[in-house]
């Protein structure tokens, strides 16, 4: 079976240009949060659907260049300077499954030498817990017609309204999320992100006086299925798939 490319980079880099070779020996998501409900004189415990998820750590494994001494220390310190962000940092590969798919990361420990002297490990951390479509998707209507791919949830995608209404999300557990813009905003483009911190903002200005939600979580949708929707006006969905 022919080796497959993953053409991995870092913070825009490709490993390529800096090591021999590179994997991710850890990419996975995190493992959900919460616990099963306990109910007295009960055997077991009562599921709890739904749950979330945690930070996930990622690992990548390098070969270093051989040729020279200078040459492998110059490829730490060119990666050391790569994750030295005070910012996120985003690391992509092409997955044969997932396709073209990234995460943005923290550097959380010095790189370790693990076989021998020329294979370091970087330890990164996934603040997300996901990894995403490089490319975003978007679906338009009233209501839109979206249907999500990958495995993992998502609650980041970006709506925007194109004047005050209403869209009403059902999920698969009969949850309903709706978000109005109220009427009294008055007309205009409404930008909502649901990623943390969630905003609505009209021109750059925040307008959370004229947004109304029936979930804490605003809106979710849930991976590899056809969303349900109902709207009284013209939205835009953007978003990523995410991955485990």
């Amino acid at each position: 079976m022919a080796s497959h490319d993953y053409q991995i980079t870092i913070a825009g880099t490709t490993a390529a240009s800096l090591f021999v070779s590179a994997r991710f020996m850890k990419y996975t998501s995190a493992t959900r949060r919460g616990d099963n409900l306990i109910i007295p004189s009960s055997h077991g415990n009562l599921y709890v659907p739904d749950k979330y998820f945690d930070e996930s750590d990622v690992l990548i494994e390098v070969v270093l260049p051989q040729n020279t001494t200078a040459a492998a220390a110059k490829a730490l310190s060119d990666t050391a300077l790569l994750l030295s962000s005070q910012d996120l940092i985003v690391v992509s590969q092409v997955d044969p499954e997932r396709g073209s798919i990234r995460a943005r990361v923290e550097a959380v420990t010095d790189p370790v030498p693990t076989q021998d002297d020329h294979v370091y490990l970087f330890g990164l951390r996934n603040p997300s817990g996901f990894w995403e479509d490089v490319t975003a998707s978007q679906e338009v209507g009233n209501p839109p017609t979206m249907t999500t791919g990958g495995d993992r949830p998502i609650g980041d995608a970006t709506i925007t309204f194109s004047g005050v209404g209403f869209l009403e999300h059902t999920d698969s557990l009969g949850q309903v999320a709706r978000i109005t813009i109220d009427a009294a905003a008055g007309a205009g483009t409404y930008i909502v992100e649901l990623a943390s911190p969630r905003t609505v903002k009209k021109a750059s200005v925040d307008q959370d006086r004229y947004i109304t939600v029936t979930q804490d979580y605003w809106m979710k949708f849930q991976p590899g299925v056809a969303q349900s929707f109902t709207s009284d006006v013209s939205v835009t969905i953007d978003w990523r798939d995410k991955w485990s």
